[in-house]
């Protein structure tokens, strides 16, 4: 289930911390019950608040537990569900044969099942998912799912998904280069379309005026249809769509000769596709932060059940003796009031200061604590998931992001111990974070890693970058700079330019296997950090071709 699906529930619009507590409560109520079809669906429903805030780990994962539960008690309906679900997870995550097994499974599991709605659902997942991915080699299959599919809606008159079958038909013929049934289905569709089904319509439209353009070269034609959705659209008011249009109609004046209303058309298809970027970025920080609430919230929480449980084992004591110390407390108080007030008054602007300093350092080392402990809890716990798959790619991530949270967490440790809380003493810190390096490499002695760091204090702002640049760099060495059991060594270099004044170089590199040429561009996670931590630092990176791999930054501190 997509975002434009899951609109309507009413739990879309609460924040996710919120649909969490409320679904673990009920979670409680049916295990008390021993209600396992409402324990999945809570697992399913947790699963898909998960999926649409973009946490496609989590969502996993949840959905995995109702799986179990499912399996558990035999329920076929929910194992079609959870399936079908999961199979959805796996393709946010690009994990696309994970995608295949699971959706096959849903259907195996819906025909035994033998409930219609659940064929349609599962029939609908696989066949979407194979008109992407396997259209050359499986156009038999998708096109059986498909009727059966079909079939089944017809039977229980199901409005939506007659919709949806038959735009999945049109975007089957459209792939087998069949144009005249495409237009057909895809007028079929649009007929089909009432006003509640405005984004469909939407669709649907662009894709015509698509067929009109591309398969039947017709752009003027063509047109009418992409101005009609553009229309439509102002009812949605979706960027995604707009943007969408105006490249549309750019390409299609440009077709009929029209380069003025096909640039015009060009300049607000960049306009939009600008704001779904800054757009995307925004959700991003407001996911992390989302997250980070979250997690402070929790603490709180515990914190106080804590203290609740404690309180409630001490009340009866304490009040007895608040009734004993009351009186006692109280002609204290009026003997302190005039022994103490002269004091008071004359240390009263002196206290006021002490006691402020003394509140803001308590904080201080209160949030240390906290978000310290968070760090070591999530390195711990990516630590042990690492210990616990035996896939080696999702070790490796692990074990990746676990030198990450490392490299931050070294940071936050070096900053509450100095004198000040900007500057970092780079000796130190990248010493720190080549330790878990130096633990990880226990199991290799024919690796080692030698560190040339020059005496430096950098601000915080730009160690933290080159820390994870170091760290990342050190990660892409050890993987695949010593297979098998060859030896060698890492270098970590930190040192002054040796002509430009005010620069520094930082170079990592090492004496194995080297790099190829065409990879040295890679697009990959590691690198892609890497060459963003850069641009932060204001420096490039620049690749070396010697013996083993090498890679240079020159930066200058100051900026």
């Amino acid at each position: 289930m997509k975002k434009d699906e899951m609109a309507g529930y009413q739990f879309q619009k609460l924040p996710l911390d919120t649909i969490k507590q409320r679904l673990n409560r009920g979670m409680k109520r049916a295990e008390g019950l021993h209600d396992s079809m409402s324990i999945c669906s809570f697992y399913l429903i947790l699963s898909q608040a998960y999926e649409y805030n973009g946490l496609y780990v989590e969502a996993a994962r949840e959905d995995l537990k109702g799986l179990k539960v499912a399996e558990q008690s035999k329920d076929l309906n929910s194992q079609v569900n959870l399936n079908v679900f999961l199979s959805i997870i796996h393709q946010d995550l690009m994990e696309t044969e994970q995608a295949r097994k699971t959706g096959e499974e849903g259907v195996e599991i819906a025909d035994r099942l033998g409930a219609k709605d659940a064929k349609i659902y599962a029939y609908l997942n696989l066949a979407r998912f194979m008109l992407g991915k396997d259209m050359p080699q499986k156009k038999e299959r998708i096109f059986t799912l498909l009727s059966q599919a079909e079939e089944l809606t017809k039977v229980i008159d199901d409005k939506q998904n007659i919709i949806v079958v038959t735009g999945l038909f049109a975007s089957y013929y459209t792939r087998t280069g069949d144009c005249e049934k495409a237009l057909t289905y895809r007028n079929k569709t649009l007929n089909l379309c009432g006003p509640e089904q405005t984004f469909y319509k939407l669709t649907t439209l662009i894709n015509i005026g698509r067929l009109y353009r591309d398969c039947f070269h017709e752009p003027a034609k063509a047109l009418s249809y992409f101005e009609q959705a553009l229309d439509s659209n102002r009812k949605v008011n979706s960027l995604e769509q707009y943007r969408e249009g105006y490249s549309d109609l750019a390409i299609t004046y440009n077709m009929l000769g029209k380069y003025m209303e096909a640039y015009q058309n060009y300049v607000r298809y960049e306009a939009f596709k600008d704001s779904l970027v800054n757009m995307d970025k925004q959700v991003q920080v407001t996911h992390l932060i989302k997250q980070y609430e979250t997690e402070k919230k929790q603490e709180r929480i515990d914190k106080l059940n804590v203290e609740n449980e404690l309180e409630h084992e001490s009340a009866t004591n304490r009040k007895k003796v608040i009734w004993f110390l009351s009186g006692f407390v109280l002609l204290s108080i009026i003997l302190l009031f005039f022994v103490r007030r002269a004091y008071r008054l004359k240390k009263k602007y002196a206290d006021v200061l002490i006691a402020e300093n003394e509140h803001q350092e308590i904080l201080f080392q209160e949030v240390h604590h906290r978000v310290n402990n968070s760090l070591q809890m999530i390195s711990s716990l990516l630590a042990l998931q690492a210990d616990a798959t035996d896939k080696e790619e999702v070790k490796q991530a692990l074990r990746i992001g676990e030198s990450r949270i490392h490299a931050m967490s070294a940071m936050h440790e070096i900053l509450f111990g100095s004198n000040t809380r900007l500057e970092v003493d780079m000796e130190i810190y990248l010493n720190k974070v080549l330790e878990f390096y130096k633990e990880v490499l226990e199991a290799r002695p024919d690796v080692k890693i030698a560190a040339h760091l020059s005496p430096a204090s950098f601000h915080s702002r730009i160690a933290l970058p080159l820390a994870l640049i170091v760290n990342e760099l050190i990660t892409n060495s050890i993987k695949y700079a010593f297979p098998g059991e060859n030896t060698g060594v890492i270098q970590v270099i930190l040192e002054k330019h040796a002509t430009q004044a005010g620069m520094w170089v930082l170079c990592v590199n090492d004496n194995g296997i080297g790099l190829p040429t065409e990879s040295a561009g890679s697009s990959g996670l590691g690198l892609r950090l890497v060459n963003l931590m850069a641009r932060q630092v204001g420096g490039k990176l620049k690749v070396i071709h010697k013996k083993g791999a090498g890679y240079e930054l020159n930066f200058n501190p100051e900026i």
